[in-house]
């Protein structure tokens, strides 16, 4: 029969003793490392609770947790936020960096009405057309779309889409553009809101097309012209042909 020995239970002891320390310094740990405070960065403080729901980082979770791609997930599934970065400031705070995504534009699919930023990523999904509603895109096909991913269209076509959607945004022309086709990635046109149809072609220089739209359907409404054919498509000139019912002065 086994007769444990005095040193023998000397180690046992020591390990129970040495297990219950690891046990408690976990315990201690445990309550040490958790979340207390979120702050959120590039958003307005008004959104902020918003923003934190949204990723879903709980106070009193524990801080070793916290990881980046699952808030990725959580934040962008709702489509209105960007997730940027995500820094752990040990004991107890997370500091989550944010884009609120901008409303560029707007297209049909499956009856609904789809919102998009510039970059073609989906920021709502909804029945009615929204009051601050963007740009109709037409010409794209075989969409599928889903809340926070850039929507599934033929490669190409998407590619046109967001040549011209950021070149709007960056010349701060969205005033003047009712519809934006691209049916044909290489003769993409729009639609202004005063009714002149514009001639893009590719998706090449689309910085300098859109610089030459804006100033041209300036001047063109400024004279009261509403109807016709603004061809920017080389990049380097607008020519204007007037169309029927245009008031030419």
């Amino acid at each position: 029969m086994f007769r444990p020995t005095r040193r023998t239970r000397r180690l046992a002891l020591g390990a129970a003793v040495a297990l219950a320390m690891v046990a408690l310094a976990l315990a201690v740990l445990g309550r040490l490392f958790v979340v207390r405070d979120v702050q959120v960065v590039g958003v307005p403080e008004a959104q902020r609770d918003a923003v934190i729901r949204a990723a879903g980082v709980g106070m009193g979770r524990s801080i070793r947790e916290v990881d980046a791609d699952e808030l990725r997930r959580s934040l962008e599934s709702t489509g209105r936020y960007a997730f940027e970065d995500v820094e752990v400031r040990y004991p107890d705070t997370v500091v989550l960096t944010v884009r609120e995504r901008t409303r560029d534009a707007v297209m049909l699919s499956g009856g609904k009405i789809v919102v998009m930023d510039a970059g073609g990523c989906v920021v709502e999904i909804c029945d009615a057309m929204p009051e601050d509603a963007g740009i109709y895109v037409s010409g794209l096909d075989g969409v599928a779309v889903r809340l926070g991913e850039a929507v599934s269209a033929p490669a190409e076509k998407l590619a046109a889409m967001r040549s011209v959607l950021e070149a709007i945004r960056a010349q701060d022309a969205a005033a003047y553009v009712s519809e934006l086709n691209v049916s044909d990635p290489l003769n993409m046109w729009i639609t202004t809101r005063s009714g002149i149809r514009v001639e893009l072609g590719d998706a090449g220089n689309m910085s300098g097309k859109i610089l030459w739209m804006r100033s041209a359907v300036a001047d063109l409404q400024a004279r009261g012209e509403t109807r016709g054919t603004l061809d920017v498509s080389s990049g380097s000139k607008a020519d204007f042909l007037p169309g029927s019912g245009s008031a030419q002065g």
